[in-house]
């Protein structure tokens, strides 16, 4: 008999969003408990009624000048993460190099089966490393996206797919749900929270790969670039008194071994921010 209801360690939500860009196919994957959303979320709030941000947040339409309420918003956001304690979610960039000499591109018949195995790929990745062997209430939102005409009668169908493969992760899932949504409020199939963190997860993937690569020096995808060139240097250096920086991981895959690499390069350079300590003084930071 237990002594108290734990049950709320077992809903997580996890929000999956993708880019394609020179022959790379990158997934952010953003993993919380059901029980932390709701506080991440009135920060989340908070932060954009304080700058007087009224619309969605997504890092293709990111522009404006960094004073803009849009863009403090935005950094703010990213910023607010860091100040959260290790555990309270996480968040993965996987990068896929199809342009790799160790990628085999042969297997792949049609670009989206490419697609869903890497998805299925990263997924596996991060809940293997945060929830393995472990009893979960599972709903797994991923951003939608325009599918190719050739998958209407597929069999390899997105979500049928992912759960066929998922169920034989190394979890137990008690309840699994997929679903599809926009991250814009007005076109969503998710609750308004949901939408929060499915724009948030777009940003983080955005500006990860803008920090990794340079793709943009425009003011709004720049400035956020800064922050996140900021988190991934510190992610391949942290030490016990970064552990802030645990709840983030970057890595590129195919590595020479076949797995995922960490990755520890950026083109844009990293913002000079105080770095979080264990009393969480951030005073420089903010």
């Amino acid at each position: 008999m237990k002594l108290y209801d734990d049950s709320h360690k077992k809903k997580l939500s996890v929000f999956v969003d993708e880019t394609t860009s020179n022959n790379h196919l990158c997934f952010g994957v953003f993993l919380i408990y059901e029980h932390k959303i709701d506080t991440l979320c009135k920060q989340l709030k908070e932060i954009k009624n304080k700058n007087n941000c009224n619309s969605d947040l997504t890092y293709k339409k990111l522009s404006g000048h960094i004073t803009s309420g849009k863009i403090q918003t935005s950094m703010n956001w990213i910023k607010n993460l860091i100040k959260m304690n290790n555990g309270d979610f996480f968040f993965e960039f996987h990068k896929i190099d199809c342009s790799s000499p160790y990628f085999q591109n042969d297997k792949f018949t049609e670009e989206h089966h490419k697609y869903n195995r890497f998805l299925l790929m990263s997924l596996k990745s991060t809940l293997h490393k945060k929830i393995k062997n472990k009893d979960v209430v599972a709903k797994i939102t991923l951003h939608r996206r325009t599918e190719p005409k050739e998958t209407e009668n597929d069999p390899h169908n997105k979500k049928e797919y992912l759960l066929k493969y998922m169920n034989q992760f190394k979890v137990n899932f008690e309840s699994l749900i997929i679903v599809e949504s926009s991250a814009e409020l007005q076109n969503a199939a998710i609750s308004e929270d949901e939408c929060t963190l499915l724009q948030l997860t777009d940003l983080l993937l955005g500006s990860s790969y803008n920090a990794i690569h340079g793709m943009s020096e425009k003011d709004g995808k720049y400035h956020i670039s800064t922050i996140l060139s900021h988190i991934i240097k510190k992610c391949s250096t942290f030490n016990d008194s970064d552990s802030a920086y645990r709840n983030f991981n970057f890595s590129c895959f195919p590595g020479k071994e076949g797995n995922f690499d960490k990755i520890t390069d950026v083109k844009i350079p990293p913002f000079n921010l105080d770095v979080p300590r264990a009393n969480k003084s951030l005073s420089e930071f903010f």
